[in-house]
């Protein structure tokens, strides 16, 4: 069994009403376990398997989700192992309170561009490499706009693309149309 309290990392109140959702691989848990908090923060699974591939993940609205094992935020969790029998019930963990990105997509003649995909991404190091992993997306309205929800103070690469051209080509096969990374270059790096 799994159980646990959420609360705000800035207050340490507790989150009522926060999900909490309990995943690992389909040989161990064939579907997903979800648990809105109690008025206290606390959350609490029962009648679990043993197994090695346990992520709780949790998520409210106006906060950043967060996963179990993950430190610092967003490098992949440290999966939860459960022993036969075990009771894990002192879990602790703690929402940190949003931040968003908001601004206007235009395409190369500065109109609008409406159903544009915008991508928040951090650098993430696995390996000696680094890596860009997109952690939030949004599309944008009518007038280019967008806002991209959800995130951890941090630094973001952001960047825009039309998905009308994913896939897209002409009689020689594909064309590659490369996304931009703000503020209107076509590399990460610049």
């Amino acid at each position: 069994e799994m159980a646990g309290r959420v609360t705000d990392a800035v207050s340490q109140r507790p989150l009522a009403r926060a999900r909490v959702i309990l995943s690992a691989a389909p040989e161990v848990l064939a579907v997903n376990r979800v648990f809105l908090t109690d008025a206290d923060g606390r959350f609490h699974f029962t009648q679990l398997p043993s197994g090695d591939s346990f992520v709780v993940t949790v998520s409210k609205t106006g906060y950043a989700t967060t996963r179990s094992g993950e430190t610092p935020p967003l490098y992949k969790p440290v999966p939860l192992t459960l022993a036969t029998g075990e009771v894990r019930d002192r879990m602790e963990l703690a929402l940190v309170p949003h931040v968003w990105i908001a601004g206007r997509l235009r395409d190369a003649d500065g109109t609008p561009l409406s159903n544009g995909l915008v991508e928040a991404s951090r650098a993430v190091f696995e390996n000696g490499q680094r890596t860009l992993v997109p952690v939030a997306d949004a599309l944008t309205n009518d007038r280019g706009e967008f806002r991209v929800v959800g995130l951890t103070p941090g630094q973001y690469y952001l960047s825009g693309s039309d998905p009308a051209f994913f896939g897209a080509g002409d009689s020689t096969g594909l064309l590659a149309y490369p996304e931009t990374f703000f503020p209107g270059v076509l590399s990460p790096d610049d």
